[in-house]
């Protein structure tokens, strides 16, 4: 029973670790809605294909070792006024 306990959590913790696609997708998704009214109709009409291709930085990272280090931007290098 200890084991199984264990091999939950850590399964748990493994899920938790990475957003996952579907994550991805959604945030993308959830990001169109809040673009500025005279852009919308850019982005809406494009919606699918925003969300679609979200998850593709994450599944060249998995395909391509050489990616993994330029997969994230680290924005406090670009000063303060960067994001």
């Amino acid at each position: 029973m200890r084991n199984i306990r264990f091999l939950a959590l850590a399964g748990l913790l493994v899920a938790l670790s990475s957003w996952g696609f579907l994550v991805h997708r959604t945030t993308a998704q959830l990001a169109v809605y809040q673009v500025p009214a005279e852009l919308q109709p850019f982005f809406y009409e494009n919606l699918d294909y925003i969300v679609r291709y979200s998850v593709r930085p994450d599944q060249r990272r998995n395909s391509d070792p050489s990616e993994g280090p330029k997969h994230f931007i680290d924005v406090e290098r670009f000063g303060p006024n960067a994001a």
